[in-house]
């Protein structure tokens, strides 16, 4: 005579059926979504005191995609030097070459190399030039200067052209946003601020185990799950109410005037470090500032010119830029002129970066500045 199953033995039975089907499940959409355009993780090489300078692993190809149902989708390559251009960089090459440096609008994984600035001015150059990039998201001011002199001491450009956004400005400093790949400013024994890496950075085991799961990289990256947790929690558990922030150029509408002036301090910072970080004189120097677009686009209900915290800080760079010498390409009047034309914004739909549109007036925009003719 068979023994009667117990009550422990149903559960135990029970638990380990739905632990096999949930295992099974799991493999099944670990399966399902490595046939799709799941965002990489993009490996990032270690950054330390002996090897300073912020880099991707380098030869990759590497999918980006933006949204749970891929609205944006992108395949990119990672070059032998671990940035983000489809061309090799040659230390033993003595063509004449432009650097192109910034965060993500010069990383611009989202666009197709030859839609990007530096893949539209490859072409424009021809064969006789190069054009080399240096930007990965995130990046501030202070990180451009590490870019700036690794390309002077690797590469020996005659022209550097940086590119300018919203939060390039308060990130430079740990206060605000702490990095750990990136430089940020720190004074020095003479109380001067200096680009300082605040912390060695080393991929930890937990990025290495979802740069290999196509499913946690999905719930991660795509879905954004750990900032849908984070809005949830403070609305269900620590019972705050969230309010609608205005932003304006990816940063916050307004913020406090101690904010605003430490802002000031790291582009002062910025500015008195860059002649011996880029090695070169400041009629070799160009910037490229970003527009408030989000103005142009309602210019019948807004002004032009408003007084949110981009817009302030846009102002005071490029006032402190010109002062020193420096060539500047204010985007404004060229995105709101096309605009005006055309109709058709320079982003995405779903994301805020310049698309390949984007890209392309603003290499219009350069190339026809005395400073793009000498070089």
């Amino acid at each position: 005579m068979a023994e009667p199953i117990t009550l422990k033995k149903k559960i135990l039975f029970t638990l380990i059926g739905l632990s096999v089907s949930g295992l099974l499940t799991l493999i099944l959409l670990e399966i399902a979504f490595r046939f799709l355009p799941v965002t990489d993780t993009f490996s990032s090489q270690p950054v330390t005191f002996e090897q300073p300078v912020a880099r991707f692993k380098p030869n990759q190809e590497v999918t980006w995609s933006r949204d749970s149902n891929f609205a944006i989708v992108s395949r990119r390559r990672i070059n032998n030097d671990g940035f983000f251009n489809d061309q090799d960089y040659d230390p033993e090459d003595t063509r004449p070459l432009m650097t192109v440096i910034g965060d993500s609008y010069v990383e611009a994984v989202m666009v197709p190399y030859e839609e990007t600035l530096y893949g539209r001015l490859s072409e424009t150059v021809g064969a006789e030039k190069r054009i080399y990039s240096f930007g990965a998201s995130g990046a501030p001011l202070s990180q451009y200067l590490i870019w700036a002199k690794y390309a002077k001491e690797a590469y020996k450009p005659s022209k550097m052209v940086f590119v300018i956004v919203g939060n390039d400005f308060d990130e430079s400093l740990p206060q605000y946003t702490f990095h750990q790949t990136f430089h940020q400013f720190a004074e020095d024994e003479n109380g001067k601020l200096r680009p300082t890496l605040m912390q060695e950075y080393h991929p930890s085991a937990k990025r290495v185990i979802v740069q290999h799961s196509a499913l946690l990289r999905y719930l991660l990256f795509n879905v954004q799950l750990y900032n849908t947790w984070n809005n949830l929690r403070a609305k269900l558990v620590l019972n705050k109410r969230q309010e609608e922030e205005a932003f304006i150029g990816n940063v916050p509408a307004h913020v406090s005037d101690e904010r605003l002036y430490d802002s000031q301090k790291a582009v002062d910072a910025f500015f008195d470090n860059l002649p011996d970080y880029a090695g070169l004189r400041p009629r070799d120097i160009a910037f490229i500032v970003d527009a408030p677009r989000y103005q142009i686009y309602e210019a019948d209900k807004l002004p032009l010119k408003g007084d949110s915290y981009f817009e302030n800080m846009r102002s005071y760079f490029l006032k402190e830029a010109r002062k020193r010498g420096y060539t500047t390409l204010d985007m404004t009047p060229a995105f709101f002129d096309t605009y005006q034309k055309d109709q058709q914004k320079f982003e995405y739909p779903t994301d805020g970066h310049w698309s390949g549109y984007g890209h392309e007036v603003v290499h219009e925009a350069l190339i026809q500045t005395r400073w793009f003719k000498r070089f």
